[in-house]
């Protein structure tokens, strides 16, 4: 690659980056009041296991198609969303009841969560005052940062 195309992939990540950045999801905060449920959970990557911080998180919701969940729909207007603490945790307050698949999200893409354990749909079902933890999972084969 010439000086010049890196400069301009630089600028082009830089531009990306700042409308991104220039409308973050608002980051959840734990309150006493539950007009929903509240979803909770730590989140670890790579090896060894570190929280990606700050990075966004969704709950999409599950569409289903003859009562089996078929895929998730993302709209990150009106989507629960929250951001990764330091710790790595991840809390989600005043949640519709529903079905939901945990969304982390990247400048460039969106990535659906699966189980790290069995690999099977990370399915979160929130019902008025429950309080779900989806305990620490932990992905070390997840990079949460882009790839040039």
């Amino acid at each position: 690659m010439h000086n010049s195309s890196i400069l301009r992939y630089l600028l082009l990540i830089a531009i990306v980056f700042l409308l991104y950045s220039c409308s973050p999801p608002t980051s959840t905060l734990l309150t006493t009041s539950h007009t929903g449920g509240t979803v909770t959970g730590v989140l670890l990557t790579g090896s060894p296991a570190n929280p990606p911080v700050g990075m966004p998180v969704y709950l999409g919701e599950v569409l289903l198609a003859n009562g089996t969940p078929a895929l998730a729909s993302l709209d990150k207007q009106t989507a629960p969303s929250t951001l990764i603490q330091p710790n790595g945790r991840f809390v989600f307050v005043n949640v519709p009841p529903g079905t939901y698949s945990l969304i982390v999200d990247m400048v460039i893409h969106t990535i659906i969560l699966r189980d790290p354990a069995t690999g099977g749909d990370i399915l979160v079902d929130v019902k008025e005052g429950e309080t779900i933890d989806l305990g620490t999972l932990t992905f070390p084969d997840l990079s949460l940062t882009p790839q040039p």
